[in-house]
């Protein structure tokens, strides 16, 4: 079973009402989470691989592979109306699973921003600053699998599969 979620089987598909489905991105590793940048600039995010893969939309509507970056396992992707992207991160992957079995059972949380990196790395081909702006063991968010960001009121938003309710916090810049 455990095979079955290590093979590359995920894509991401391009469809158009007139002209039908293509593969716009294929042979990549459990896609789960995808959000549209700015300048047709694409984010998906695969958990099992623990890796954030950047696209780039291409004029025939195929998506080429511009970067990755290491993220360890996140989840569902959102853009801010800053053009800031969030995921959501599991510390605990494992616990996750249980959680998602048992809601009960408390699962860490934490939320992830991704910003272009105006810093002196960014010289050096750092195109992104990632920084960890949350995490919980559980008790105050448990099971998030989705962060979204209000960049106008300052709040976060987590919820998950499983999660137990709606947690909203104020987030400072």
């Amino acid at each position: 079973m455990i095979s079955e979620y290590l093979q590359p089987r995920s894509s991401v598909v391009y469809c158009h009402v007139d002209h039908g489905c293509k593969y716009a991105a294929s042979n990549m590793l459990s896609n789960n989470g995808i959000a549209k940048g700015r300048n047709d600039t694409f984010y998906v995010a695969s958990p099992l691989a623990g890796k954030l893969s950047i696209l780039e939309r291409q004029t025939d509507n195929t998506l080429v592979l511009t970067g990755t970056i290491p993220t360890g396992p996140i989840d569902n992707l959102s853009v801010d109306d800053d053009g800031v992207l969030w995921g959501a991160g599991f510390p605990k992957l494992l616990s996750l699973i249980s959680h998602m079995r048992d809601p009960s059972l408390l699962s860490p949380s934490s939320a992830f921003k991704f910003s272009s990196n105006t810093g002196p790395a960014a010289f050096y081909g750092t195109k992104f600053k990632v920084e960890k702006v949350f995490e919980d063991d559980g008790t105050l968010v448990s099971g998030a699998t989705t962060v979204v960001h209000d960049s106008r009121r300052g709040h976060l938003y987590f919820h998950g599969l499983a999660s137990p309710h709606l947690t909203v916090c104020h987030y400072k810049k």
